[in-house]
């Protein structure tokens, strides 16, 4: 979690695009998280 401006638990940044094939995760997105005030 990085600390941030935003709301709780908002993505802040995506550091992985994640990838779907016929409507199965192949690979879940990695993103950085706000952990807020």
């Amino acid at each position: 979690m990085v600390d941030s401006e935003q709301e709780a638990n908002t993505v802040v940044t995506v550091l992985q695009k994640g990838y779907l094939i016929a409507d199965r995760v192949l690979r879940p997105a990695l993103v950085m998280v706000a952990r807020g005030k």
